[in-house]
């Protein structure tokens, strides 16, 4: 998934995971008094496969803001449009 900056520059991207196989092993960090925010970061065991199953795009125009540029000259926050694509994915 792209970071914030590359969401900015590109697109945001929502991977959606079926566990295919029982026995792989994950660890899900608390998002609570942590800097991450919104999102959900989850760690996959050594050898943990993706496959791809699909691709939806959910919307073309999604309000971003650039946090990297506080604002334009004149004062204003940048914000533009980007896609949205929501993934399905099948964990090995």
């Amino acid at each position: 998934m792209p970071s914030t900056e590359k969401a900015w520059e590109h697109e945001l991207e929502s991977l959606h995971r079926r566990l295919a196989a029982s026995a792989t092993k994950a660890f899900v960090f608390r998002r609570n008094g942590t800097n991450f925010g919104h999102e959900n970061e989850v760690l996959f065991a050594s050898g943990a496969r993706l496959v791809a199953r699909s691709r939806t795009q959910a919307t073309s125009n999604f309000p971003a803001t650039n946090a990297n540029a506080n604002a334009n000259a004149n004062g204003t926050v940048l914000q533009k449009q980007i896609p949205v694509y929501v993934f399905e994915v099948d964990l090995f």
